[in-house]
């Protein structure tokens, strides 16, 4: 039975009398195995939870809430039961480029059908069962978001590096016939999985297009910490711009053909081909569904701050100084310009030692990474902006385990204050426009 880890304060499970250390037996007398067993039982207004308490008691209790409401009840485990962890040993694997000593649940390799459902984590069916596509089916546990990573089964299973051989692409058509939606990635490895086998591998998963809802294409991610991994490179600048050629290719004929957008490069392929002015337009991402993928992110960045630059008034107040990654440099540059027309402002780049300099996304960088290359006595005086993807979310924790207060007590003993901002348009305009003024600025942002 799973073990109630903590109960929300004020929702429905406590204002019930829910406790957290109890067990739950059954919800209207349906057993519970997991988390989708919960969620499926959970969906009614008024529910009889049968729990175990603390002694070990027996003890139905009524909860009530709206149709759509949370219980308020939190688990030990994401699935109540073990998550199902990757058999494969991937050879672009970021858990093991991870540097020790860091926090556990960082070292974790879900591969779980149920937390894709559930939460979009991408999973290779590696340890899909028989029984577990029926029930999938069966409950209608759709979409699934699946790594697929090459058709070609020798070219994918020398990626994955399988303990023993799936049969992958009879499972993921069974999906199909089932009626499961299949949102898929390709992890683009150069030399590997891209060229001749991306093409084919796009070919296939176009020919499945009534249940491959998208297909997102990103590029291996290196650290310095691959010991006894095989030998891997990045993509040259060449090699990036001809895998967002074959992505345009499959999506113009997806467009022709449905009148939609079905596949996309993710933002870093643009960044390394060095052609932003390549970016797909607003209406090419249909509402950005694939941000943690990194898929838009920087085109949704540029589209926010057009549209909230039509009334805008720039604030009196200090000098700014953004704190960002190698790639989201690149990307804040056009808006930079724009602002330092009317306001000093400073974007630092921040290089990622901790992993690696080829790692360049800003949601990696480190406090001590930050703290050694932006000193906060260098920027004294200065009105500090850092995006709060650098902290774990829910948390004011860096990747290192230092705290945002932490960071920002040294700052602060330089006379420089250091502002956490969410990481989007909106953030920034916030931390440096008047509200409720109107002022329009040069709009020169490549569209």
């Amino acid at each position: 039975m799973p073990s109630i880890d903590q109960v929300i304060h004020n929702s429905p499970a406590d204002n019930a009398g829910l406790r957290a250390g109890w067990e739950l037996k059954t919800v209207d007398g349906n057993p519970i195995g997991d988390i989708i067993d919960y969620t499926m039982a959970c969906a009614e207004e008024k529910l009889v939870l049968t729990v175990i308490d603390h002694q070990g008691h027996e003890q139905h209790i009524i909860v009530e809430k709206e149709i759509d409401q949370d219980l308020g009840l939190a688990f030990a485990s994401p699935t109540l039961d073990r998550v199902r962890t990757c058999a494969n040993h991937c050879a672009f694997c970021f858990v093991d480029q991870m540097p020790p000593g860091m926090r556990p649940s960082l070292y974790t390799k879900d591969d779980d059908y149920r937390l894709s459902f559930l939460s979009g984590s991408y999973i290779t069916l590696g340890n899909v069962r028989p029984e577990d596509i029926s029930r999938i089916i069966a409950l209608r546990l759709s979409p699934l978001y699946v790594s697929v990573h090459a058709y070609d089964l020798s070219v994918r299973s020398d990626l994955l590096r399988f303990p023993q051989q799936v049969d992958f692409w009879a499972i993921f058509d069974a999906l199909l016939a089932g009626g499961i939606d299949l949102h898929c990635q390709i992890v683009a490895c150069p030399g590997r999985n891209d060229g001749a086998v991306l093409h084919q591998t796009l070919e296939e998963l176009y020919r499945r297009r009534s249940g491959v809802a998208s297909v997102t294409v990103v590029p291996v991610g290196l650290t310095c910490y691959r010991q006894h991994l095989p030998s891997m490179r990045l993509f040259t600048s060449a090699e990036a711009q001809a895998v967002i050629s074959e992505v345009e290719y499959w999506d113009c004929c997806a467009e022709q053909s449905d009148g939609e957008h079905w596949v996309w490069a993710s933002d870093e392929f643009f960044l390394i081909a060095e052609r932003l002015d390549l970016l797909p337009t607003e209406e090419n991402y249909q509402y950005f569904p694939y941000l943690e993928n990194g898929v838009g992110l920087i085109r949704k960045f540029w589209s926010e701050w057009q549209h909230i630059l039509t009334s805008a008034s720039l604030q009196e107040t200090a000098p700014v100084v953004l704190i960002t990654g190698v790639s989201g440099a690149r990307a804040l540059g056009p808006i930079a310009e724009e602002i330092a027309s009317e306001r000093p402002i400073e974007i630092r780049t921040v290089v990622n030692n901790f992993f690696g300099s080829t790692v360049t996304v800003t949601g990696l960088l480190t406090a001590q990474d930050i703290l050694e290359q932006v000193p906060p006595a260098s920027v004294a005086n200065c009105l500090v902006l850092l995006p709060d993807v650098v902290l774990r979310e829910g948390s004011n924790l860096f990747l290192d385990d230092t705290t945002l207060d932490e960071v920002q007590c040294l700052y602060r003993e330089a006379g420089a204050e250091l502002r956490c901002i969410p990481a989007d348009a909106a953030g920034l305009y916030a931390v440096l426009f008047q509200p409720n003024t109107r002022r329009r600025m040069a709009r020169r942002i490549s569209r």
